[in-house]
């Protein structure tokens, strides 16, 4: 694969006719990581280059295969939706039964007749030719226009009606020019929003010598899991939410810093409990941590929505304290890690790696240590909230919440520790 990857591009279907525009990633673009400097000039020249396939021209599907056959196909909703319309048209779908595909897809129709029925089941999974693809659909349900609104972009839609029948060398100009846009902004969309995401996808293939199209064409959670050479385990789905803690030091600092009831209900429980320690208001769940200093307006546990103001005064100082990888800590020293990870070693020398590179100027990285740090971050961000997702390969909600109640009991007796070793801390 070259060094510009990504192929955008973006069909448009009706009853009688269909076209396909397709456009280049660029050497360069304006701006930068939601920077939108695109201008003029830069719509102008991308929109110079783009090529467009229609029904019109009896060849056009043939061409159209061929481009896509190349490079990283990306668009917007293309899995579910372009890449399906691609797969009917390459097989020789006609514009009317491509017309009821694109119908079905959008659940314009309910599949009834004999030939829709049919053309459903044929529509399942979308077209696997190209040497890779790229969704920019994010895990939004937000549509692309959304998006180009965000961007500050024109969000004009085709004035021709979806279903229209005989268009007209208008009406397909007019088309044309409303797909033109939707490609263009595909390009404003990948390199102010996505670039950075899809960099550090393969950032993780390149250090861990998985080809360009497993990174495209898998999710971060999908990464992390066959980087760590995950195997899916079955029988981790919580029935008794126990856990242990089983090094003897650390149990012994929380029995002295956690009230005793407090750690018995992390211990044995996976419900939400609020209680008050260190002069706030606490609220743990399965899932998070929640804590509030007690101000006078929140007595009796009436919240106020007024904010806690301080400031750092000669007499008081305010720190802002960090812990650092506190979950993957917890996962290897507590023995938390998803059983699903065939490879614990790797999770081990990615964590330890990544702190040594932070205490590392980053003058003195290498730039194997350059690539190395982006994937190492999405893996050690990604693996617990993907021990909670059933689909997953890295699936197994026994230790994902053990990860959390530990990590719960390790911050809560830090700061309970803290709160009474120092005198006028407030937490």
């Amino acid at each position: 694969m070259s060094a510009n990857n990504l192929k955008f591009f973006d069909f448009e279907v009706f009853p009688e006719w269909w076209c396909c525009v397709v456009s280049d990633e660029e050497d360069q673009y304006p701006g930068g990581i939601y920077n939108n400097k695109f201008d003029k000039e830069t719509e102008d020249k991308i929109k110079s280059k783009m090529r467009i396939y229609t029904s019109d021209d009896p060849v056009s599907a043939a061409e159209l295969k061929t481009d896509l056959s190349t490079k990283v196909v990306c668009g917007y909703n293309i899995k579910r939706y372009d890449l399906v319309i691609a797969k009917c048209l390459f097989a020789g779908f006609t514009p009317r039964k491509l017309y009821i595909a694109s119908q079905i897809l959008v659940n314009a129709i309910i599949p009834t007749t004999p030939e829709e029925i049919r053309i459903a089941s044929f529509i399942k999974f979308g077209w696997n030719g190209a040497e890779a693809w790229q969704d920019l659909l994010d895990d939004s349900d937000k549509s692309l226009k959304d998006k180009e609104c965000s961007l500050g972009m024109d969000i004009r839609e085709t004035t021709v009606p979806f279903g229209k029948e005989d268009l007209t060398p208008e009406d397909k100009e007019n088309i044309l020019f409303y797909c033109r846009h939707d490609v263009y902004a595909l390009h404003v969309l990948y390199y102010t929003t996505s670039k950075a995401y899809i960099d550090t996808k393969v950032d993780l293939c390149k250090t861990f010598n998985m080809s360009m199209k497993t990174a495209y064409t898998n999710t971060n959670a999908n990464l992390s899991g066959k980087a760590l050479e995950a195997e899916r385990v079955h029988g981790t789905t919580v029935t008794d939410p126990t856990i242990t803690i089983r090094d003897k030091a650390l149990s012994d600092y929380f029995e002295k810093w956690l009230p005793a009831n407090i750690y018995e209900h992390l211990l044995t429980k996976q419900e939400a409990l609020q209680f008050e320690l260190y002069d706030n208001i606490v609220d743990i769940a399965d899932g998070g941590l929640h804590s509030v200093y007690k101000t006078p307006s929140l007595s009796n546990r009436v919240y106020s929505p007024a904010p806690l103001y301080v400031e750092s005064t000669d007499e008081y100082t305010m720190f802002n304290v960090d812990v650092s990888s506190c979950y993957p800590s917890v996962m290897i020293y507590c023995q938390a890690m998803s059983r699903a990870i065939k490879n614990p070693d790797r999770f081990k020398y990615i964590f330890n790696k990544r702190l040594e590179l932070k205490m590392t100027p980053k003058s003195q990285w290498t730039d194997s240590d350059k690539t190395f740090v982006p994937a190492a971050k999405l893996i050690l961000n990604t693996t617990y909230g993907a021990m909670g997702n059933k689909y997953l390969t890295l699936y197994d909600d026994y230790m994902r919440t053990k990860v959390c109640r530990v990590g719960q009991m390790i911050l809560i007796s830090i700061s309970n520790h803290l709160y009474q070793a120092i005198p006028g801390l407030k937490v």
